[in-house]
């Protein structure tokens, strides 16, 4: 970014309250947190007043809630798999049809291939842990 003066700490925080970046999802909202976690980067120590600050915390909070929320994602996944592994093998078990138990094999590889999707799609609306960390450090030599 070299010109980081054009867009001051007030117009970042500002994009980052607005709506869509943090309920929002996909590619755009990840380079929407990405180009401001590297706004915040490239400002000099010298000139980080509170208003960065609040900026660099933003982000940071931002990034820890998507974290949670990414995992609770992938805890829906494994804990469907788990509840059709555990149907098939009851409707195996009392001598159910293998035929319809194939089937809910299936049925669960399908929705468990959509929510790798969504879980993709979410990762491209979050910093990467590589952003998270430089944006960290900025913050506590900041402080």
């Amino acid at each position: 970014m070299r010109h980081r003066d054009v867009v001051d700490a007030g117009q970042m925080r500002a994009v980052l309250a607005g709506p869509g970046v943090w309920d929002g999802g996909g590619a755009a909202v990840g380079t929407t947190l990405r180009l401001a976690a590297r706004w915040a980067r490239v400002i000099p120590r010298t000139e980080r007043t509170r208003e960065w600050i609040l900026v660099a915390e933003a982000l940071l909070a931002g990034a820890v809630e998507d974290e949670h929320v990414g995992h609770q994602s992938l805890r829906a996944v494994a804990e469907r798999m788990a509840a059709a592994e555990a149907q098939v093998a009851a409707a195996l078990a009392d001598g159910g049809d293998a035929t319809a138990a194939e089937a809910m094999v299936m049925a669960a590889l399908m929705h468990e291939e959509e929510m790798r999707e969504i879980i993709a799609e979410e990762a491209s609306a979050r910093l990467s842990s590589h952003e998270v960390a430089l944006l960290l450090r900025e913050l506590a030599c900041t402080a």
